[in-house]
């Protein structure tokens, strides 16, 4: 009677009970690419996943496709400086000094120089290009080195980031 009992139970369980399949709809989305005087911007998308809703602090939902949320400020063509990446401080009058190109554009800036181990070797507020490659007066080993620099217009900053290549 028990095992009459429980697949009684069992039959009756798998009866009611119903799996719902779900399958996103995928879409292959093509790209382009757009040209002005400062910029080429390329972009490929891909496949899309077609969701129902979404909630988080990344991403939107937009048309039922899941996008990126555009960031808290971007770049514009008159908020662009232009870092040297190659240093020579050998007194050649030639990339002598780390160059950073149309920092007067902007009111406030701050220099961030680290080495691969994260070690901050120099760090100044409004820059004046006149970092020759140096720790403390000591001169740097042949390098790359990494920076980050904060840009501030307007009230609104900017970060931008690169690397340094460091030859003597």
């Amino acid at each position: 009677m028990k095992t009459f009992l429980l697949v009684s139970f069992l039959c009756l369980v798998t009866l009611t009970c119903s799996a719902q399949r779900i399958t996103p709809s995928v879409i292959n989305a093509g790209g382009g690419s757009f040209t002005n005087s400062a910029y080429v911007f390329e972009w490929n998308i891909g496949e899309l996943a077609l969701v129902e809703s979404m909630v988080t602090s990344k991403v939107s939902l937009t048309n039922g496709f899941l996008q990126p949320l555009p960031p808290l400020f971007i770049l514009t063509p008159n908020l662009y400086v232009v870092a040297t990446n190659i240093l020579t401080p050998n007194a050649d009058g030639s990339n002598d000094t780390w160059i950073i190109r149309d920092l007067d554009r902007y009111s406030e800036n701050e220099v961030t120089i680290i080495d691969r181990g994260g070690r901050i070797l120099y760090k100044v507020k409004n820059y004046q290009n006149d970092w020759k490659g140096d720790f403390n007066g000591n001169p740097l080993a042949e390098d790359t080195y990494y920076y980050i620099l904060s840009l501030k217009k307007n009230n609104q900053t900017a970060i931008q980031r690169g690397f340094i290549t460091l030859i003597r």
